[in-house]
């Protein structure tokens, strides 16, 4: 095959100048792939193999960011210049001046990635693709997995390593000695290093002022302005076809990637088994094929459907497509016309984002007076100023927002649910919504169903957590628990989330061995909770709970037929929802049985009311269901007519 032809030059950036290269035609009338570096301080040159993708109609743009390569350096500029707005500043200038920013189609690899996805939230209007490549959707993510993957290093680097940063000297050899073992097994596996690699990491040698000022002296010795940032506050927003791409043995580890494939709407998520940080590189071939499908699915206004579908046509999956809890198979077209709430369980929450709804819906706003004159003091100033992400205030907040976006949901969409569930936390609001319960009466449960949890969660289990984890199926999930029965260490599993997304509760001194046995069997950690959840050395508080709280409440025969999340049964009578929320401390959570109670009472699509990052996005809902998010910041956007569903 024939190079296409490649133009260089720059365009000014304020008093500075961007370096770019344009390998084909931007005038060709196809979208053009804009390739985002990583670093921060790196170069284009080790992602170079990209410009093999440019065709007749599809130009492939690479750019040196400010600071290094072919662009203006600054080294004397401090950290107060080096921030993430001066890059996305610097990125939306060049798609301007290269006159691209009514139609493009991004590619950021590593700290690139994160850039695009913030620059993806802002929705640009003529965004029309995202690829984050090898990226963590945050620096303290990164740091907490880079403890992992150093304590599995060979003995005696990570305290050369640890001795060096401890000492200020890691510009040392026996550092750089220390710093190459964990480089060949998580950023680079090949033999030798290609050239255009080296020719990234000589650049950063020659000016390490933006890495060292960003980032600091290493991948995991991150010490600069950088340390605390992250987007996934932000993945939400991006409103795109998304192709996340990662390596087995990536620096960017699954934990790392997951909050994109969580929050992100439209995502595809595919790991390449034998490389690290580097698959275009290190798997070129696979990497061609599966990028190109993706970027063959675009669509362009000024070219129309590539080929295949808007969701990547081609792009193969990381594991099969699960089947149908109740056996059915994946869900055709001719699904229940009825609708259902959902009210989802209690995740940590942005406080501005969701304080704001409460503050700027009119119903929220109600709502949350209301709650504040029961409970006797400002809801959202307490909430303000709590520590954790469980505390009481939280907790009544978080029941007040999915009450008030229920309410968003039926005068937006014109909802008339046929039924309605909440796994674990949501089953407090959806006996609210049911109307087996009143408001005031559901605030004052909820505060003081958190005051008891928190002390006797202080108490004689105060080592207990909930561990979450997907990848793992129901098999190789028994011989994990059966491994613990031997270890002589206590355990239950706590949630069924999907056939292999489970959440176990074990002793914190455990948590270690199981992140290991996780990670050996394929498996993804994701999320340690505390205090823990449904289990059965909760037996002695659920006691108190029906004795001091729920027995002084009234529960009316529920409105609206509500399904337990522990086995999928409908609860039609109050004391059936007070027996039900008090199952829920002991019995574990079961949503494939919830999904298959849905799937009989009709339900073709679920309006998913509060900010969740669970329930309504795992395949076991998304197959079986249209989704409809109501979530705040869906209701704060301005104000659309009719459904807009989402698979």
């Amino acid at each position: 095959m024939t190079p296409l032809p490649s133009t260089k030059g720059t365009v000014p950036f304020g008093e500075h100048e961007t370096w770019y290269r344009v390998t084909g035609e931007l005038r060709s009338g196809g979208t053009p792939l804009v390739v985002v570096h990583g670093g921060p301080g790196s170069t284009h040159d080790y992602l170079l193999a990209l410009a093999d993708l440019a065709g007749p109609d599809r130009p492939v743009v690479h750019y040196d960011q400010i600071g290094n390569g072919g662009s203006t350096h600054l080294p004397d500029r401090g950290p107060e210049f080096w921030t993430v707005r001066l890059f996305l500043d610097e990125l939306d200038n060049l798609l301007d001046r290269l006159g691209i920013a009514d139609d493009y189609a991004l590619f950021g690899h590593s700290w690139g990635g994160m850039l695009a996805v913030e620059h993806a939230a802002s929705r640009p209007a003529g965004l029309r693709g995202l690829v984050v490549a090898n990226s963590p959707a945050s620096y303290p993510l990164w740091l907490r997995e880079m403890k992992v993957l150093r304590g599995a290093l060979p003995p005696g680097v990570d305290a050369t390593l640890r001795r060096h940063e401890d000492a200020g000297t890691t510009g040392s050899e026996e550092y750089h000695a220390a710093l190459r073992v964990f480089y060949e097994k998580h950023v680079c596996r090949l033999d030798p290093w290609p050239r255009d690699y080296m020719a990234s990491f000589y650049e950063i040698y020659d000016d390490p002022t933006v890495y060292f000022t960003m980032n600091g002296p290493s991948e995991f010795h991150v010490i600069g302005s950088l340390r605390d940032w992250g987007v996934v506050d932000r993945c939400a927003d991006v409103a795109v076809p998304t192709l996340l791409l990662s390596g087995r043995h990536d620096e960017a580890t699954p934990v790392t990637v997951r909050p994109f494939q969580e929050l992100i709407p439209d995502v595809h998520w595919e790991i390449f088994e034998e490389s690290s940080h580097l698959p275009h590189l290190e798997e070129p071939e696979r990497f061609a094929e599966v990028l190109g499908a993706y970027l063959d699915g675009l669509r362009s206004p000024r070219g129309g459907a590539r080929s295949g579908s808007r969701r990547g046509a081609g792009v193969p999956r990381t594991r099969s497509r699960p089947t149908h809890p109740t056996g059915e198979g994946p869900r055709m077209d001719d699904g229940g016309d009825a609708s259902a709430m959902v009210f989802p369980g209690m995740g940590p929450v942005p406080f501005a984002e969701a304080a704001r709804f409460l503050l700027v819906n009119p119903v929220a706003r109600r709502m949350t007076a209301e709650a504040s004159e029961v409970l006797g003091y400002p809801l959202i100033d307490r909430w303000r100023e709590a520590d954790g992400d469980y505390s009481e205030y939280a907790q009544v907040a978080f029941l007040v927002g999915c009450l008030a976006l229920a309410e968003w949901a039926r005068e937006e969409h014109g909802v008339d649910a046929r039924v309605c569930a909440g796994p674990s936390f949501g089953g407090k609001a959806a006996a609210i919504h049911a109307g087996a319960l009143s408001f005031a009466d559901g605030v004052l449960m909820t505060a003081r169903w958190a005051r008891f949890l928190e002390d006797f969660s202080a108490g004689e289990h105060g080592h207990v957590v909930t561990q979450s984890f997907a990848r793992v199926p129901a098999g190789e999930l028994a011989r994990i628990t059966a491994e613990l029965a031997d270890r002589g260490a206590w355990h239950e599993v706590s949630c069924e989330v999907d056939e292999d997304f489970h959440m176990l509760s074990l002793g914190r001194d455990e948590l270690d061995w199981l992140g290991r046995r996780i990670r050996a069997a394929g498996g993804l950690p994701l999320y340690t909770m505390y205090p823990p959840m449904h289990v059965s050395l909760f037996g002695p508080l659920r006691g108190r709970i029906e004795s001091e709280v729920l027995g002084g409440l009234r529960f009316a025969d529920p409105a609206l037929p509500l399904i337990a999340d522990q086995d999928g049964r409908a609860v039609d009578t109050g004391e059936e929802v007070r027996t039900m929320l008090a199952d829920g401390f002991e019995r574990p959570v079961r949503w494939p049985r919830v999904v298959a109670a849905l799937r009989r009472h009709g339900v073709g699509t679920l309006y998913v009311c509060g900010h969740d990052a669970l329930f309504g996005r795992v395949p076991a809902t998304r197959r079986n269901f249209t989704v409809v998010p109501a979530d705040p910041r869906t209701a704060l956007r301005p104000r659309r007519r009719g459904p807009a569903p989402a698979r």
